[in-house]
């Protein structure tokens, strides 16, 4: 293995039509096992040495306007609604969504923390506090509590248990069902986008914003920024 292997092998993953986010990710991958090599003394050569991974740019994401936002939450099913809107309040990642405890709730300080579980971390496993807006915690104090989570599937025949968590893949079905009734584009992700976009909008700081957010690479927040000028500027 080389510098010449890995270029030849990210070709051959560009002819396969694989995202450049992925291509990336496979070779940050090839690169820890070399360097895991290295550490082990299993090779006394590092064969990517000086080897440059190449960053794909991120690529501009839909983000929702507050109106459409709220379209969607309004066109939402019963069974999704509290989980879209606890993303849309928080700008949590969609997996997060699926965690927060009723214990992770502390109505008296107006947060929410987003921390480890014995079952799951966050994403780069950072713990934070997000602030509990007043619509969130109205929401929250009128769900029924079924167990643990805060977010359950109602119970099926299959799962009569109450309590299960939420399916992040049938809420994204549900939520790209609402989208084609309502012509727009987006994901779960994009929850997140929208309320980061809103809060650098209303002037809160960007220290700020990734102390409730957790880490956001700089060109994706730079993204996010751009996405927000563009929308100011297209409605002025």
């Amino acid at each position: 293995m080389n510098a010449e292997f890995a270029d030849s092998w990210r070709e051959a993953l560009r002819k396969k039509s694989q995202a450049p986010k992925t291509i990336c990710g496979k070779l940050v991958i090839l690169r820890s096992l070399t360097l895991f090599a290295l550490r082990r003394r299993l090779t006394d050569v590092d064969p990517l040495v000086g080897y440059t991974l190449r960053k794909p740019k991120p690529k501009p994401q839909p983000c929702w306007s507050p109106v459409e936002a709220e379209r969607i939450l309004h066109a939402a099913t019963e069974a999704y609604r509290p989980y879209f809107t606890f993303l849309r309040e928080t700008g949590c990642r969609a997996g997060e969504g699926k965690y927060p405890a009723w214990d992770d709730v502390d109505f008296g300080r107006s947060v929410i923390l987003i921390r480890p579980k014995d079952v799951w971390k966050p994403k780069t496993g950072d713990q934070r506090k997000v602030p509990l807006t007043e619509r969130l915690a109205a929401l929250l104090k009128a769900l029924p509590h079924h167990g643990r989570w805060i977010f359950s599937a109602a119970p099926t025949t299959h799962y009569p248990d109450a309590g299960r968590q939420i399916s992040e893949r049938r809420a994204l079905l549900a939520l790209k069902r609402v989208l084609k009734l309502l012509k727009l584009k987006g994901h779960l992700h994009t929850f997140r986008h929208n309320y980061i976009s809103q809060a650098l909008s209303a002037g809160v700081p960007e220290a700020v914003v990734r102390s409730w957010v957790g880490h956001v690479d700089p060109d994706v927040l730079r993204l996010y920024t751009h996405t927000h000028i563009s929308d100011e500027v297209s409605k002025s």
